[in-house]
């Protein structure tokens, strides 16, 4: 695919993830599966408890499908990852509510249909615990909806409690037949995707690049890392990747869960290295050891063979010591399961109104395309 293609590529992302309208704001057209749908004369108020749905023993009753790496806490499904969630088929009309519990103010993107609603969901750390209005239906029909995290661990603790509709709830969503996992810091969560300085309200890790190659890949994924990320530790206040890669959020204070590494990733997609060089103890040899003991780490759970796709040319602090990396990564590749993927620049110059580091959105959707392009190249032998 060549570089006009690419382009193109980049601008569909971005008009789907971003300019499309919500359908919930604007009710779709009936499809084939809703047409005969007869409305009942009633509809009943339906309250489900999503992590007691989950933890349901008969695989029937389980309506819930998570996204990212999830697990309970405080009777809620804690969604501390960017990119973590839910997904859920309803059968219903009018309003569509759910119940969260935060620590900080938190941002969601809710996805009807597979088409993301334009708005997006303020969680406010004032309505904890208490229902808040996700989506309202002016018709009967049925409907596939996600509720997904656009913010960092850092940002926020949330839970999603409990989802409340009038109709009923429907089969649980299938899980896509191919499934990526994603490693990185800040331009993989979605820091200051909107420019004007990090922050809860310019970041959002669902149109940053991972995800967004993934949702055009039509692949599951688990997004892993947040802002400030290196592979070991950049400072006392920031985790290294060495700390969570294994966890289901922080490994500090209390710390999440470990994760089960249940299921298979087609591939493992690294991006780090940024915050390695900015460290103040920063060493070549340190380096070196970061970068073999993540192969290895992820070798331990996923066997000697997984595809491991190790990002490089995205920022100049990357490439500043993409010799060293390759050398050491070269050292480690004797079955040939490492790729190395040249992504395009990340980092929107302060001139143009970026911070220097950080992509906008439309140069994520740009990584994106690239990054998807790759996959669906060397992983899934697209065309």
């Amino acid at each position: 695919m060549n570089k006009i293609l690419r382009g193109l590529l980049s601008l569909l992302l971005i008009f789907c993830c971003i300019f499309a309208v919500c359908a919930c704001d604007s009710p779709a057209a009936p499809t084939e599966e809703n047409n005969g749908l007869e409305e009942p004369a009633e509809l009943s108020t339906v309250c489900l408890n999503v992590a007691e749905n989950l933890s349901s023993s008969d695989q029937s009753k389980k309506v819930f499908r998570t996204r990212n790496r999830t697990f309970v806490r405080n009777n809620g499904l804690a969604c501390d990852l960017t990119c973590s969630g839910i997904a859920f088929n309803v059968l219903c009309k009018g309003e569509m509510r759910v119940k969260f519990t935060t620590d900080a103010d938190v941002y969601f993107t809710v996805y009807i249909d597979g088409v993301r609603r334009q708005e997006r969901l303020l969680v406010e750390k004032e309505k904890s615990g208490t229902f808040i209005a996700v989506a309202q239906f002016d018709s009967y029909g049925a409907r596939e909806i996600a509720i997904i995290k656009q913010s960092q661990y850092p940002m926020a603790l949330c839970e999603i409690n409990e989802v409340e509709i009038s109709g009923s709830f429907g089969q649980r969503p299938a899980q896509s037949e191919r499934f990526l996992e994603f490693y990185g810091d800040s331009v993989l969560n979605g820091s200051n995707i909107y420019t004007g300085g990090t922050s809860v309200k310019t970041s959002d890790g669902t149109l940053a690049f991972g995800y967004l190659a993934a949702l055009s890949l039509q692949a599951d994924c688990n997004i892993v890392g947040r802002g400030g990320m290196g592979l070991y530790p950049k400072d006392t206040s920031t985790e290294g990747m060495n700390e969570i890669w294994d966890r289901c959020g922080t490994a500090r204070g209390n710390g999440s869960p470990y994760y089960d590494f249940g299921r298979m990733p087609d591939a493992v997609v690294v991006e780090l290295g940024n915050n390695d060089y900015l460290s103040d103890s920063y060493t070549d040899e340190r380096y070196t050891q970061s970068i073999k003991e993540m192969v290895l780490n992820l070798r331990s759970v996923y066997g000697e063979d997984v595809k491991i796709i190790w990002c490089y040319g995205y920022h100049s602090l990357v490439n500043a010591k993409w010799g060293v990396a390759k050398k050491a990564l070269d050292g480690l590749n004797e079955n040939g399961s490492i790729l190395y993927c040249p992504l395009p620049n990340c980092a929107l110059s302060k001139e143009d109104g970026g911070d220097g580091y950080h992509p906008n959105v439309e140069m994520s959707a740009d990584i994106a395309a690239a990054l998807a392009e790759f996959i669906g190249k060397n992983i899934y032998g697209d065309q």
